[in-house]
């Protein structure tokens, strides 16, 4: 107290919250989560055990945790334990909170490398639907076309809005976003699970997460631009529409569709000629395509 004193740090002072009990308090809040994200976050209440009496334990109890996966190399776990707990005290205290703090000053981890993407162009990403067949190739393609995350698909996310995709991400503000609509959606029959067992089994060398980044492929070779694609991916400060406004993100949005179809149409007339039109370019074949643009699935 009275080295508190002397520095003037008043927030170094404990709260009513600091003795708070960690387990009853932190089973209250995943209570409140949907069932997936309430389930790892149980997940990650067992990871850090000894659980801690109360909130004011929980720094302690992180650092003895973060040895212990620094020791093993599993630095991508305790990141991610790391940010769950944030999340937690920021839904509990709020991020002005001392404890929040304490916990935030946590360093992470450095994590090994992650598997390589493996984006596809439409051509492959179209080849890929037709191998697989069916609902897994329906949810494959869908992926692609809206550069949703596949927990975002099947937990239904999304909804078809005025002629856009509204997808409904909850990670961040900005995951919450529209995107055109270049393809029928349809919600699946299949699960999560078994999605990502047939991609395992096909061996086609693609996982459920390439989808979306053959999406940010696609921006890519459409040529719009990098603002207008982290918007469009939701990795944004804020949502499109927050960011450009109403009458702008619309603007952007049309722009996008008609590129993106565009890029969609070219590709697949490619295809289907082997790469020679014949007696015409494949820039007069495309600008033909694209004044009317509507069918892109075969």
């Amino acid at each position: 107290m009275w080295a508190i004193y002397r520095t003037g740090n008043w927030r170094r002072l404990p709260s009513a919250q600091h003795a708070l009990p960690f387990a009853r308090s932190y089973e209250a809040w995943c209570a409140t989560k949907p069932a997936a994200y309430a389930r790892f976050a149980g997940w990650a209440q067992n990871a850090i055990a000894p659980v801690p009496e109360t909130l004011a334990d929980l720094r302690v109890a992180l650092l003895r945790y973060r040895a212990g996966c620094e020791a093993a190399n599993r630095g991508a776990m305790f990141n991610r334990v790391l940010a769950t707990v944030r999340a937690f005290l920021r839904d509990i205290v709020t991020t002005d909170h001392v404890l929040y703090h304490d916990v935030a000053s946590v360093e992470r981890l450095p994590e090994l490398v992650k598997r390589p993407k493996h984006p596809q162009n439409p051509e492959r990403a179209r080849a890929i639907r037709g191998a697989l067949g069916g609902d897994i190739g329906d949810v494959w393609w869908a992926l692609c076309c809206t550069g949703m995350l596949p927990d975002e698909f099947f937990s239904g996310k999304w909804a078809v809005e005025d002629g856009r995709v509204h997808v409904k991400g909850t990670k961040r503000e900005a995951r919450d976003r529209y995107v055109p609509l270049l393809t029928e959606l349809q919600p699946s029959t299949i699960t999560k699970q078994q999605f990502e067992r047939a991609l395992r089994k096909s061996g086609l060398g693609v996982r459920p997460k390439d989808g979306r980044d053959s999406f940010a492929l696609w921006c890519d070779l459409a040529g719009i631009p990098q603002g207008w694609k982290r918007a469009l991916m939701g990795h944004q400060a804020e949502n499109v529409t927050q960011e450009y406004g109403w009458q702008e993100s619309e603007r952007v949005l049309e722009d996008a569709e008609v590129k993106l179809r565009a890029l969609l149409v070219c590709q697949n007339n490619t295809r289907q000629t082997a790469g020679h039109p014949k007696g015409r370019s494949r820039k007069s074949l495309c600008a033909q395509e694209d004044s009317n643009p509507q069918p892109l699935d075969p």
